[in-house]
């Protein structure tokens, strides 16, 4: 997908950079689930677009865990590229993982988390509808 945007992944790799520019770091996409636009093997592509683009984090859609599969292939390109699950990462695989997301998953205050419990360093940022 990243190939096929307008400019392509030189333009991807400019965006980047203007936001190292800034201090601010740049996270790209990755879609598991996405098997049918080409044969390739998941932790390859990813260690290819992590160089190619020079990213500093992946956000994993649809995963609540990276694995030391995944971890690897980033680290083996630029040490440190964070993954950031989409939803809640589970305790057993929250070594892995430092931060996470919800949607509308805490309605009722006081908004607290086992995973904040357990890792008081774990972040969790909260995506809640207003409504």
């Amino acid at each position: 997908m990243y190939k096929d945007l307008p400019g392509g992944i030189l333009q991807l790799r400019n965006f980047i950079k203007m936001s190292h520019l800034s201090d601010t770091k740049f996270f790209i996409g990755y879609n598991p689930w996405d098997n049918s636009t080409r044969k390739e093997d998941h932790y390859k592509g990813l260690a290819n677009l992590i160089a190619e683009t020079e990213a500093d984090g992946v956000v994993l859609d649809t995963m609540g865990s990276s694995g030391s599969e995944l971890q690897n292939a980033a680290d083996s390109i630029k040490n440190g590229v964070v993954m950031y699950s989409e939803g809640m990462a589970t305790p057993v695989n929250m070594q892995g993982i430092i931060s996470g997301r919800v949607h509308n998953a805490i309605f009722m205050s006081p908004e607290l988390n086992l995973n904040k419990l357990i890792k008081p360093d774990f972040s969790i940022f909260r995506v809640c509808d207003v409504g």
